[in-house]
């Protein structure tokens, strides 16, 4: 159990470094298309009545054969009016067409599919094109794209959404006002990922932009405030003050930018953090008004037998975790000593089992499942010969299977007693599998989304939290109930009895009963070898010998069996958009591209 968190830990280790590694690793092929475009020059004029009147100029050079382009422009939700498209290019005859295209459903060349509703504005343009270049002036009026609030005007707009298929090269921006704007360069501001240029016109009447290159999936944003009286015969109102609340907006975008994070990275650690704050809170909760202790030390030497089985005071010496092929061999010896089984030698090497108490047998207890099952399979309800069990082991995985069952029925055994804190290894399963969540979906929203290093930062901050939780769950919690710790100390007391027994006086020991009692679990500790070799000093008896004997080679024997199982089951199982930096206009999804 601990092995499997310490293996789970550095997964989630290795994922970690494995993220960040193929995100910076990550590069963007900007200009690897069969067309480009050159310059794009976008008019907008600000109506009195809220509505924006635009003029997007843009210039195509194709290396290829299409048949035409396309553009979207998203709407505010009022609808778009004069909708209109015009061509300028060059023919294969250098003559110069300057041509005004008919909006129809014909398909036909040089004509113009209009799609429209109140949130969306469609253009698809059927003009066939080969290596050469194609300028294309888009005219439409946005309507509702000025919004008046008590205290201001205000024009929040994507005037270059994220759509566009490819780069946008030398790209210039004029906004014109129908009258002065007083405070026109305080309150206006620019967003976006690339270099840009922002200057004002002459009385304060107009706005200038110039981004050298807008990349694929980036976006051009303005967002100003003006006086209500520029817009005086605007309807779309909304009667809320509005200055102080973007004023704090553009501190906090000035702020993220600074760093270097965007809006998706932020959402993505707000969310991340909500989880991991809950998550901590209900922990904390389910565990107020619980006491558990820690686990005592300088424990002195206990001469008291247990009067619990092998394998649960096995793993109780291991805190809690599965017991081991070891202990199942002690659990085996166990059996010999109540006389429910026999084991005689058959030859060097291997030894056979016998039941010898068939009504136990038939009404054996849970724990006896694994043991059982042996015998029934292998055995076919008869003795079984330690070979035939290792034979069967190579040949399928079923033991493996069934010793796991069997590891986990002691677990659940050791659970009843009431002597750990029950909820301890599942919280810890619990945060691993929410930190492997977490992992995951960061790789997924990061390889699109993150591309700075403050970014992730940012977006992993609730999960170092959260490891940090989980080392003090880990490490650090206390885990022992009131009755635990006595019990607790007994166990440990016996093993290290055990261990020591070497520097222990046993020669007084009257009744060789007790070593058939002691032997089960210092095969379970791992000290049989101590054990046997203190017996051999202090008692001569051929009795003795034999049952150290059986103990040495059973145990090795056994635990291969197991591993080779297990090793089995391991290979069965073996084989089986960004938006930087926003203020939230509307246009993020406005783009085109050519078909």
């Amino acid at each position: 159990m601990k092995k499997k968190s310490r293996r789970w830990l550095t997964i989630l280790i290795v994922a970690f470094l494995g993220i960040i590694g193929l995100n910076f690793g990550h590069v963007h092929a900007d200009d690897d298309d069969d067309y480009k475009i050159d310059q794009m020059n976008v008019n907008v004029k600000v109506l009195s009545d809220g509505n924006v009147e635009v003029t997007r100029s843009v210039l195509y050079y194709f290396y290829n054969n299409f048949h035409g382009i396309y553009y979207q422009q998203e709407l505010p939700g009022k609808g778009a009016s004069n909708v209109g498209v015009d061509l300028d290019y060059i023919d294969d005859n250098l003559n110069q067409h300057q041509l005004k295209v008919p909006v129809n459903n014909s398909g036909k060349n040089n004509t113009c599919k209009v799609v429209q509703n109140n949130n969306l504005l469609k253009f698809k343009i059927y003009h066939k094109v080969s290596d050469n270049d194609l300028t294309v002036t888009y005219r439409y009026i946005i309507h509702g794209a000025v919004t008046d609030y008590k205290d201001a005007a205000r024009l929040n707009w994507k005037i270059i959404g994220s759509q566009w298929d490819v780069p946008l090269h030398d790209v210039s921006i004029n906004i014109s006002f129908p009258s002065k704007v007083p405070g026109l360069k305080k309150y206006t501001w620019c967003h976006s990922l690339k270099k840009y240029k922002l200057t004002f016109g002459p009385s304060s009447k107009s706005i200038r932009i110039y981004v050298p290159k807008v990349s694929k999936g980036s976006f051009v944003e303005i967002d100003t405030l003006f006086p209500t009286t520029v817009t005086k015969n605007n309807e779309n109102k909304i009667n809320i003050n509005m200055v102080k609340m973007v004023l704090l907006q553009e501190k906090w975008l000035a702020f993220k930018k600074k760093l270097g994070i965007n809006t998706t990275s932020v959402i993505v650690s707000t969310v991340m953090w909500l989880i991991v704050i809950i998550f901590i809170i209900v922990i904390q909760v389910m565990y107020r008004g619980k006491k558990y202790f820690k686990y005592p030390k300088d424990i002195g030497h206990n001469f008291d037998i247990p009067k619990l089985s092998v394998p649960i005071v096995q793993s109780i010496s291991r805190k809690g975790s599965s017991p081991t092929a070891d202990a199942f061999t002690g659990y085996v010896l166990s059996l010999v000593r109540d006389k429910k089984i026999s084991i005689s030698k058959v030859k060097t090497g291997d030894y056979r089992i016998t039941v010898e108490n068939k009504k136990w047998f038939k009404n054996s207890h849970i724990e006896d499942a694994f043991f059982k099952k042996i015998i029934l399979t292998v055995g076919k309800n008869k003795g079984v010969n330690i070979s035939e069990i290792k034979r069967k082991a190579n040949e399928d995985r079923m033991l493996g299977q069934e010793f796991l069952k069997w590891k986990h029925t002691i677990v659940k055994q050791v659970e009843k007693l009431d002597i750990f804190d029950k909820n301890k290894t599942k919280i810890e399963k619990l945060c691993l599998c929410l930190m492997a969540f977490y992992l995951i979906c960061n790789f997924i929203i990061g390889i699109y989304c993150f591309s700075t290093l403050s970014e992730w930062i940012l977006v992993l901050m609730p999960f170092f939290l959260l490891l940090g939780y989980y080392c003090y769950f880990r490490f650090f919690k206390s885990e022992l109930t009131l009755k635990g710790v006595e019990q607790y100390k007994k166990v440990v007391g016996f093993k290290k009895m055990l261990k020591d027994i070497s520097n222990l006086n046993t020669a007084d020991v009257d009744s060789m009963s007790i070593w058939e009692d002691i032997l089960p679990y210092a095969v379970s500790f791992g000290c049989a070898k101590q054990v046997a070799d203190k017996l051999g000093t202090d008692f001569e008896n051929e009795y003795i010998e034999q049952e150290l004997d059986f103990c040495t080679n059973f145990n090795i024997i056994f635990s291969e069996v197991l591993d080779l199982s297990m090793m089995s089951l391991l290979s069965s199982d073996s084989n089986s958009s960004n938006n930087f930096g926003s203020s939230g206009g509307f246009g993020g999804g406005s783009g085109g591209g050519a078909f």
